[in-house]
């Protein structure tokens, strides 16, 4: 069975419509199943693609313009926080499926590459330093219906400070209930 041929989790993703945040004819943005705090999404295409260089025009278009809406709801709760936004493909991917990670943050991106990698002597003079599978990178959701709240919040209730409270109360249950200190 080749890439192409196996069971694709994110491809299952798109018919979870309760988890959806946004989309349009050539993507889709769901809340990721791990959530790292209540904001945390994944922007893929509906098509099932590997990598970039498999989009259509359309298509690239269409996942970028989603990207974008993503980006400014995330923007309109938080602008202090602004949302980190990283492709997932090839090694770093852990569902052959092209992905985009997105999820506020108040760390700068060069921040969490340096305390993530050891200086190393390989061909890009780093190395991941860690185990990436733990409670805070995949934490278990407290209920069922977890995630269908958090997409409910970032679609927006039309009203933004009950959206930002509800958020960030999602995100302080998640973290309770995987025992992570407050």
């Amino acid at each position: 069975m080749n890439i192409l041929e196996q069971k694709c989790g994110l491809c299952e993703s798109i018919n979870e419509i309760h988890h959806i945040t946004a989309e349009n004819d050539y993507a889709i943005s769901v809340v990721a199943l791990h959530v790292v705090n209540s904001t945390h999404q994944i922007i893929l295409p509906k098509r099932h693609i590997i990598a970039l260089k498999d989009t259509t025009e359309n298509e690239a278009k269409g996942i970028f313009d989603l990207q974008y809406q993503v980006q400014q709801r995330l923007f309109e709760l938080y602008p202090n926080h602004p949302p980190i936004i990283a492709i997932q493909t090839g090694k770093h991917a852990t569902q052959f499926h092209i992905h985009w990670q997105a999820y506020c943050s108040d760390a700068h991106i060069k921040l969490l590459y340096v305390k993530s990698h050891e200086i190393y002597q390989n061909e890009i003079g780093g190395r991941f330093s860690g185990d990436w599978k733990d409670k805070r990178t995949h934490p278990e959701v407290p209920r069922s219906n977890f995630l269908e709240d958090i997409a409910n919040s970032l679609k927006g209730t039309g009203n933004i400070n009950l959206d930002r409270e509800q958020l960030k109360e999602l995100t302080y249950e998640l973290l309770r209930y995987n025992e992570i200190e407050i």
